[in-house]
């Protein structure tokens, strides 16, 4: 699935006792609908559970803030269970595979590290990590 909207919580990496990194947050998502006189008005807001695992955790943690826009995709998640009353439960939540900055609503700076490149300690990159900045190389055409 695909989902559109705006983060609706404060955006905090957590990890299980494992030591496994994970980020749950809420997308909130405007619906809109057409009234009897055929105009555009807001309908209700939607918001989405959302689960992230392991690098994408760290790195949507290490990105991404309550209040930005967001591209969402990834597959539906459900649960049963019952209270201690006896209360039938359950929760559905979306499980991301891909999260990003909505580029039809922001713009975002990049940085990421080129697949097989080696670093000053000699481990090659896996294209899926956050790099440093590097500064830019010094402009030949700049008069001295």
């Amino acid at each position: 699935m695909e989902l559109y909207g705006n983060i609706a919580s404060e955006v905090e990496l957590e990890r299980t006792s494992g030591d496994v990194p994970y980020l749950k947050l809420r997308v909130a998502q405007n619906t809109y609908k057409q009234n009897q006189a055929g105009e555009r008005e807001q309908g209700p807001t939607l918001f989405f559970p959302i689960t992230l695992w392991r690098k994408l955790a760290e790195n949507a943690a290490a990105t991404l803030a309550k209040g930005m826009p967001v591209v969402v995709t990834g597959d539906w998640a459900a649960d049963d269970w019952k209270t201690e009353e006896g209360e039938n439960r359950h929760s559905q939540w979306i499980i991301a595979k891909h999260i990003g900055p909505d580029l039809a609503r922001c713009t975002a700076t990049v940085h990421f590290e080129a697949k097989g490149k080696t670093d000053a300690n000699g481990a090659q990159g896996n294209g899926g990590g956050q790099a440093e900045a590097k500064a830019p190389a010094p402009d030949p055409f700049e008069e001295d």
